[in-house]
């Protein structure tokens, strides 16, 4: 009897604090790639993972809407992944950022005063939000030990990415009021959200939203002009001198960019497609000794990339996981058919790497 009334009392303090356990069925230490799915117009959501032979390790479900984008990558920070789960659509106000523990699946969540969150950018000590409210933007700072939350706004400006280095933070911003014209720039912030500089961007492109940081360097993509027109470059920002140079490429619509250095040294990969039609094909190899370029056509319509070692591992937008070996001259080695739940869509993927 004392058994039963045990696991009785287990089993309501669960329901009573709120907890939600996934446990594991496998050891999920060597899982190669886990693909993201979510809802709209429900809290539901769902993280699978696979090995490198893309055999199905382990699935766990979640209570979120609109639970990360492609239009964004989710952020790695040591051995979390930090996703923005937006909410229900038209409301979209969760007020949180989640993070995955990447090798259990265990999820936690940081409470962010602002609705309709954007972005996020995350670190040891703190978890970044960038959040949009009637043509004002928010830059809130949640302190992790203290829980604690500190923001500045941004008014008629519209933030869309924020990247971090050691104790900086990168704000990628744009004018935000139809009337005004385009512009755009990085402010670059310190731990007390003080602004110690700001970066025009607005001759070098738009709408920014896929970067990397390698080499001392912030990596970006720059998608569109300021005359909205489709951009065919990417930019490095030099985290020491805050000097920008762009790199012209060869096709347009660069998005997603991947460090490549564990195929080919100094090399990065940048892929080319509209965020919005995701019909494009190619992908860019770039030496970053001499910019040396080199188009690789996969013929697959790319919605989210990464790398992990010497692997590319890509999710089209027909929800196809695909394996590359990059030394291997990009060839094939694995390819499944993702089965998304009925009502759900994919919104992205991450790898099995650990990043500081």
């Amino acid at each position: 009897m004392k058994k039963y009334l045990l696991i009785l009392f287990l089993i309501l303090g669960g329901i009573f604090s709120g907890c939600i356990f996934n446990k594991a069925k496998v050891n999920l230490d060597e899982f190669t790639v886990a693909v993201i799915e979510t809802a709209s117009n429900k809290e539901k959501s769902k993280i699978t993972y696979y090995d490198w032979e893309l055999k199905k390790m382990d699935s766990f479900k979640y209570k979120y809407a609109e639970f990360g984008t492609h239009f964004l990558k989710p952020e790695y920070s040591e051995d979390q992944v930090y996703i923005v789960p937006k909410g229900l659509m038209k409301r979209h106000d969760t007020r949180k950022i989640v993070s995955i523990e990447k090798k259990t699946g265990k999820a936690t969540e940081y409470s962010i005063d602002k609705s309709n969150i954007q972005c996020t950018a995350a670190n040891k000590k703190y978890v970044y939000a960038g959040s949009n409210i009637n043509f004002t933007s928010y830059i809130s700072q949640y302190y992790k030990n203290k829980k604690t939350e500190r923001e500045i706004a941004l008014v008629d400006e519209y933030l869309g990415l924020i990247a971090l280095h050691n104790n900086l933070v990168f704000a990628f911003i744009q004018s935000a009021k139809p009337d005004l014209p385009i512009e755009s720039r990085i402010d670059v912030y310190n731990e007390k959200l003080e602004k110690v500089n700001s970066i025009n961007l607005t001759e070098y492109g738009c709408s920014h939203s896929k970067y990397l940081i390698k080499n001392d360097k912030l990596i970006f993509s720059n998608a569109y002009t300021k005359n909205t027109t489709p951009e065919s470059s990417i930019s490095m920002l030099d985290l020491n001198t805050f000097e920008i140079v762009k790199i012209e490429l060869d096709e347009e619509y660069p998005s997603d960019i991947v460090d490549a250095s564990g195929a080919i040294e100094d090399n990065i990969i940048i892929a080319h497609t509209s965020e919005v039609l995701l019909e494009g094909t190619k992908l860019t190899l770039l030496d970053l000794k001499d910019n040396s370029k080199r188009i690789i056509d996969i013929k697959k319509p790319i919605m989210s990339i990464d790398v992990i070692d010497s692997l590319l591992i890509v999710l089209t937008n027909d929800n196809e996981l695909c394996i590359y070996n990059i030394k291997d001259n990009f060839l094939l080695t694995e390819s499944i058919k993702h089965k998304v739940e009925d009502g759900m869509y994919c919104s992205g993927i991450f790898v099995n790497k650990k990043v500081n």
